[in-house]
């Protein structure tokens, strides 16, 4: 295949597999889940703004850092997407000068594009409280959006440039890291507050300065015709930085939905030792192995926590939501915690060993359940907890919806989900 053609041919590959797993990723679990935080959304961002409790928020020198933060974690959305795949490494070698002339160009492109609606989508959301900031104005909103999609095409090309042997890469995880914070914390933070603290007058100038500045150092890393001849592709780097894009949006699609034949990794996490042989010490060696599983991976885990997290501050936050609203939230964050560990259950029982080991099916089945129980009991103590400051009423709403989903998915949806996956 031409090189001319090649990112073309992987790109619609690539939206081909989207559009299947966005089928997958909107069903009725995620659009359920989608309903009831936009509702929570909408009624907290009214809150903010028409609350009078809130109204000396507007003058606190702290929105600014607010508003700095908000869109300095905004620019670590948005990666270089170049679609290389391990075998590239092999059937790609000696075509290093065609892939700089031709494929890298349009995966920067590609990139760019997406990244520049993440960043757009970004500050769209904050309009309303950025024009509650003093002095902000339409011309100083515009210098804003330019400057972030300036500064993030900046990012992309820095992180294109570290595909190539041309640049020496740092060998010590602590520099990267250094670097890492500076170009993508310090220095954006650094000038999109000074874009937002310079005064009217000084504003055309300063902003004009940082878009001239930005468009500068991003000319040092362009490729033009006469660089691509002296390039060549780390194809380890380039290789690890795509499969680490794609894990990414594969991890972010099974947050809702089931991904198959999903690559899993696991890592210890030594703290959990403790926890783990406490709560085994009079449990079948199946739920051993389910806590380990769980303990360890590092997909379910983290999705589990961040939507625990997730459910957590959107009851506290919700104090003037109607009270059917917060029980709703908590019952549904139970629901999709109980989804998301449904591939340990699967994952474990695709093991050989497992399956030949003598327990029966129904054993297994309810070590699962056993562990389920546990953890959904923890999450709906924190939930009820969280709802506490809005009143006994909310409170009491909550802890009978936390009840009732506890009892539907320990006797219903979970006996009748492992039943449909046993092998």
């Amino acid at each position: 295949m031409a090189m001319t053609k090649l990112f073309a041919a992987r790109w619609h590959q690539a939206n081909h597999i989207t559009v299947t797993y966005l089928k997958r990723l909107f069903n009725d679990h995620f659009l359920v889940f989608l309903v009831i935080a936009f509702g929570a959304g909408v009624l907290g961002y009214r809150e903010l703004l028409t609350d009078p409790r809130y109204m000396q928020l507007w003058q606190s020198p702290w929105l600014i850092a607010a508003v700095v933060l908000w869109l300095v974690v905004g620019l670590q959305f948005g990666a270089l997407i170049t679609y290389f795949k391990p075998a590239d490494a092999l059937f790609l070698m000696g075509s290093d000068q065609q892939l700089v002339k031709h494929h890298l160009p349009r995966a920067f492109a590609g990139s760019y594009g997406v990244a520049m609606v993440w960043q757009s989508a970004i500050i769209g959301l904050i309009v309303p409280i950025l024009w509650q900031i003093g002095g902000m104005s339409g011309w100083r909103l515009a210098l804003l959006w330019c400057i972030v999609l300036a500064y993030k095409g900046q990012l992309l090309l820095i992180a294109r440039q570290r595909l190539f042997l041309t640049l020496q890469q740092s060998n010590h995880a602590w520099q990267r890291g250094v670097q890492a914070i500076i170009y993508r914390v310090v220095i954006p933070g650094g000038l999109l507050t000074l874009l937002l603290t310079v005064p009217q007058k000084w504003l055309g100038l300063v902003g004009l300065t940082l878009l001239i500045i930005l468009c500068l150092a991003g000319y040092r890393y362009w490729l033009t015709a006469t660089r691509a001849k002296s390039l060549a592709i780390n194809w380890p780097i380039a290789i690890a930085q795509a499969q680490q894009h794609e894990q990414r949006v594969y991890r972010f699609y099974a947050t809702f939905a089931e991904i198959p034949n999903q690559p899993r990794t696991i890592k210890r996490r030594r703290y959990l030792d403790g926890v783990i042989k406490t709560l085994t010490k009079r449990q079948s060696v199946m739920y051993r192995l389910y806590l380990i599983r769980l303990a360890r991976d590092n997909d379910s885990l983290p999705l589990a926590m961040r939507l625990a997290v997730l459910g957590l501050l959107l009851v506290w936050a919700l104090a003037q939501a109607p009270i059917w609203l917060v029980a709703v939230i908590a019952a549904a964050v139970m629901y999709l915690i109980t989804f998301q560990l449904l591939p340990l259950y699967t994952n474990t029982q695709q093991t050989l060993w497992t399956r030949l080991m003598p327990v029966s099916p129904a054993t297994q089945q309810q070590a699962f359940i056993t562990l389920n129980q546990q953890l959904n009991g923890l999450v709906a103590s924190l939930l009820v907890w969280a709802s506490w400051p809005h009143g006994w009423a909310t409170m009491g709403a909550t802890l009978i919806s936390v009840v009732v989903m506890w009892l539907f998915l320990s006797r219903v949806y979970l006996p009748k989900q492992l039943n449909k996956k046993r092998f």
